[in-house]
């Protein structure tokens, strides 16, 4: 495909055979862009996902020694304010509620994930978002928050089917819209200059078009690098050339 692309420069003609592609492989290509647009988001979230679980683990290893009895610290010990932080996570133990809510906030907000034991409950936030709040026994120790750290820990090896799963759902949206775009633009142009060209030509075209800007778009991303103007400059792109390979069908 890259290379009838790169051919297409010096003779657009040989992308006229893509009008002519059964609808099986038009799916086809509409996943491959979709899939191959959800890489560099999906190796974020998957490299995220594994230092966090890096990082409990650390956490999890590193706990404080208290016990809680009926909600209330039964030693001097168990009575300390104590945190942990790592890169991604950050474990703040506060039995005695002594840490201001502006505080806890302000940790919230710095931190990927964040854990928070008071008296009575355990709280669990990601990128600012609570999402746990499990009411803590009336005994309660180390051990038992051990385990529960490690079965949230666990739990995470979801992310790494789920993950991938709803990145290329997304990303199939956004070739599905963005072809829309790209064809509704193109169209318009070429009602600009009064004439017609089959709406099935301009879809077909347009996805196959857009797989050279999602090429390099893609391979810019995952070196960590990123073009705010990315759609607008395919826009131009694909009009472009679709100029070239539809005017002498028109």
């Amino acid at each position: 495909m890259l290379k009838v692309l790169l051919l297409s420069f010096q003779n657009p003609k040989l992308l006229l055979q893509v009008t002519l592609l059964p609808r099986k492989m038009i799916v086809q290509l509409t996943l491959f862009l979709a899939v191959l647009i959800s890489l560099p988001s999906m190796a974020r979230n998957i490299y995220t996902t594994t230092q966090l679980r890096n990082d409990l683990t650390k956490i999890s290893s590193q706990l404080p020694d208290f016990h809680l009895k009926n909600h209330q610290a039964i030693d001097e010990t168990s009575k300390k304010s104590q945190a942990i932080q790592t890169d991604n996570v950050y474990f703040l133990y506060d039995s005695q509620n002594s840490i201001s809510k502006s505080t806890i906030e302000t940790i919230i907000s710095k931190n990927t994930m964040v854990l928070i034991l008071n008296d009575k409950t355990l709280s669990i936030y990601t990128v600012g978002m609570n999402v746990s709040n499990m009411t803590i026994s009336n005994d309660f120790s180390k051990d038992r928050l051990t385990q529960l750290i490690n079965g949230f820990n666990n739990s995470l090896y979801l992310l790494y089917l789920l993950v991938p799963i709803l990145m290329i759902l997304t990303s199939l949206l956004t070739v599905l819209v963005n072809n829309i775009v790209f064809s509704l633009t193109s169209n318009m142009f070429f009602l600009t200059t009064r004439r017609k060209i089959r709406r099935d030509y301009l879809w077909r075209v347009c996805l196959f078009l857009s797989a050279l800007p999602y090429m390099i778009m893609t391979a810019l991303e995952l070196f960590g690098i990123y073009i705010s103007i990315g759609t607008a400059l395919a826009t131009v792109y694909i009009i472009f050339q679709q100029h070239r390979i539809l005017k002498d069908i028109l």
